[in-house]
């Protein structure tokens, strides 16, 4: 039988979060670039670093585990899971186009700054509501004709002031 490495992924306070099996996942490996005018040292363009490094996995399940480490020998690899947004972000960043594009669609042409877009309220939040509890919210914001997001805040604040 084939060896399988199982790797624990632990919480920021040390608290055992899940594992997976690393033969099992897909590794994207960190994008480096040349300082300068250092053809020698390359940096990390996730830690801008040249000692501290990231790689990105999507285990079998399609859960998405980001790995921090260094190349210094007194320390750790430490993983942790992440969300769909920051994997995004990750692969855009370190130039993964191909896995963008399996994972999460074709890239646009451009991205930029939406200057004249809807101002954020707040820090985002992000949930998962049942099927029969966001159809009802959509029911919700159509009888009241406002955004999804605009639904969500205001249910939210009339349960709080309840």
């Amino acid at each position: 039988m084939p060896e399988r490495t199982r790797i624990n992924v632990r919480a920021h306070d040390g608290r055992l979060q899940g594992w997976f099996i690393l033969e099992s996942a897909e590794r994207f490996l960190e994008l480096t670039e040349y300082v300068d005018h250092n053809d020698w040292e390359k940096l990390s363009v996730n830690t801008n670093s040249a000692h501290h490094h990231q790689t990105l996995y999507r285990t079998a399940k399609g859960q998405w585990v980001l790995s921090d480490w260094s190349d210094y020998s007194d320390s750790s690899e430490d993983y942790g899971f992440i969300g769909d947004e920051e994997a995004k972000r990750w692969l855009i960043l370190n130039q993964e186009d191909e896995a963008h594009e399996k994972y999460f669609g074709e890239l646009e042409e451009e991205a930029g700054p939406n200057l004249g877009g809807r101002p954020s309220i707040g820090p985002k939040v992000e949930t998962r509501l049942p099927k029969e509890v966001l159809a009802e919210v959509d029911a919700w914001a159509a009888k009241h004709d406002v955004a999804r997001a605009d639904a969500l805040r205001k249910l939210v604040e009339r349960g709080l002031a309840v």
